[in-house]
């Protein structure tokens, strides 16, 4: 592993849906990708409940969800003076 990033589907699909996101889970193990180490999301429902369906004893996987905003300063007002 080198560290570059690659898409490796585009798929329409409802993001929030757990059969959506297995379907996708799913389409990858069948072409041979081995299971993720690391699972980063932004909260969506989907995503988890397609990992535990789809990563679960297929190697390991951790699945991290945010405990925050989505961005730091989301919604933070402007510093004092304009800044």
């Amino acid at each position: 592993m080198d560290g570059r990033k690659e898409v490796v589907a585009v798929v329409p699909g409802y993001r929030e849906s757990v059969e959506s996101w297995s379907e996708v889970l799913r389409d990858l193990r069948e072409r041979g990708m081995p299971a993720p180490r690391l699972v980063i999301g932004d909260g969506h429902l989907g995503i988890w409940g397609g990992a535990a369906e789809h990563l679960a004893g297929g190697g390991r996987a951790t699945v991290l969800e945010p405990q925050g905003p989505p961005c730091a300063g989301a919604g933070a007002a402007p510093p004092a003076g304009g800044g």
